[in-house]
């Protein structure tokens, strides 16, 4: 939509003249819809000028003078128009992406974080994404909690097609993340920050889960590398839980949560987030958010965020 209406602006506002005549447009010239019109005289002696119309509901551009041409210089200036109005389409509306690292590589490391669509392998649709553009990568954020705005304690079907806003507090979804992790070599980045005011992180070299008939199961989380721990470590191998969808021993259920969990609760992401005024006075370090680990014990946590970027190390 964006690119259209810049274009509509173009060709609305690019208008030749001949002898105070218009002769073209910009979607004449720009479109290729035919050569230059040989109804005026001026044509024989190169006086043509142009200028730039403005659109209704547009300030005029009182500023800008209406210069004389030949019709060799109007058609390089033409000709720059339509490069431009490309670069602009490049931007606003670039080819279907399958992460969020190919756009950052379309936009030639010039992109900026924020909500993307992306398409993985496999996908039937586009999915509204954030990419967090950092470190001279492209990654595709995965889960973000930062202030309880969205509540996590959902169903099966709610984690397998994604809840939330890209743009705060979300779940991408257990069929994109399972796209997504499958259509190449991923790594994973958890980072992760306290009320006061410590972050820490924690990063592993591949990772990916299956697919809804195996329970979105955890494949791979290997390589670990950080400063928060390893969480995951005795995460692997099982299957994704929810309220609906539990395990034996009811661990979702109890800690109001979901994920990779079944028996331990050491990476427990998805639960209840507390501030510092509302967490419960005895919790024993079980419920709630957490990220538990022998060198990062259950304080609380003011953010999370977990994304992945294409493993090319």
């Amino acid at each position: 939509m964006a690119t259209a209406r810049c274009v509509q602006l173009l060709c609305a506002s690019l208008v030749i003249f001949c002898t105070d005549k218009i002769v073209a447009g910009a979607s004449d010239v720009i479109g290729e819809k035919g050569g230059l019109p040989t109804d005026c005289a001026a044509v024989k002696s190169g006086t043509w000028s142009y200028t730039f119309r403005t659109p209704a509901g547009f300030l005029a551009a009182t500023h800008l003078q209406r210069p004389r041409a030949t019709c060799e210089q109007l058609k390089q200036h033409l000709k720059t128009a339509g490069g431009m109005l490309e670069q602009t389409k490049r931007v606003l509306e670039p080819p279907e992406m399958k992460d969020c690292s190919a756009i950052f590589q379309w936009l030639n490391g010039k992109a900026i974080s924020g909500v993307y669509n992306i398409r993985p392998a496999g996908a039937n649709r586009t999915v509204p994404a954030y990419c967090r553009m950092a470190g001279g990568e492209g990654w595709t954020v995965l889960q973000r909690r930062q202030d309880g705005s969205v509540d996590f304690f959902r169903t099966w079907a709610e984690y397998k097609r994604g809840f939330g806003d890209p743009a705060t507090e979300f779940w991408l979804g257990n069929d994109n993340i399972h796209l997504l992790t499958n259509q190449a070599e991923y790594k994973l980045r958890v980072d992760l920050e306290t009320f006061d005011g410590k972050a820490t992180y924690a990063q592993y070299r591949i990772f990916s889960i299956a697919d809804e008939a195996s329970a979105y199961k955890l494949t791979e989380a290997a390589g670990y590398s950080g400063t928060a721990g390893n969480a995951f470590l005795r995460l692997k191998g099982n299957p994704f839980i929810t309220r609906d969808r539990d395990s034996k021993i009811k661990t979702a259920s109890k800690f109001r949560t979901a994920g990779w969990l079944y028996r331990w609760t050491v990476g427990n992401l998805n639960s209840e987030y507390y501030t510092p005024q509302t967490a419960p006075t005895k919790t024993k370090g079980l419920s709630g958010m957490r990220w538990y680990t022998n060198r990062f014990k259950f304080p609380l946590l003011k953010f999370v965020e977990m994304r992945i970027a294409p493993n090319n190390t």
